[in-house]
């Protein structure tokens, strides 16, 4: 297993070369941008779900909500790539989406950007089988 994030950027790289875009000057700055943070913030250890929380506040208290949302479904889209590639074993996105059963990045990144992140992840896990917005 490679380490990630990696200071010469050569998996960053490689993603980006994989990519079918036209411009991905954006993109890269996105990804090295997070990458960055992430090597600032917990030099050791890499991603965890605790930096990448931090990661989302920092960008939403710098840019809009949509822009915030936008960009952590291009990091995804990154640390899914690095799971397929066998770099890292899972991502605090993917967790999050199996812990509350929410399939939608946009919900996950709107809740963590919430004053109340936690409560606000708890209420998009689904009600349960047979269950209903009325209570047992």
């Amino acid at each position: 297993m490679s380490q990630w994030p990696d200071a010469d950027e050569a998996l960053l790289n490689r993603y980006l070369e994989q990519l079918r875009y036209r411009e991905i000057g954006g993109y890269r700055s996105w990804l090295r941008g997070f990458q960055r943070f992430i090597q600032r913030h917990s030099p050791r250890r890499g991603l965890t779900d605790r930096v990448f929380r931090l990661w989302v506040k920092d960008r939403a208290s710098e840019t809009t909500r949509s822009f915030v949302i936008r960009q952590t479904q291009f990091v995804k889209n990154f640390m899914d790539w690095l799971v397929s590639e066998n770099v890292r074993r899972s991502h605090p996105l993917e967790d999050l989406q199996r812990r509350y059963e929410c399939r939608s990045i946009r919900a996950i990144a709107g809740a963590l950007m919430d004053s109340k992140p936690n409560r606000a992840l708890e209420a998009l896990r689904p009600l349960p089988r047979y269950g209903s917005h009325l209570g047992a």
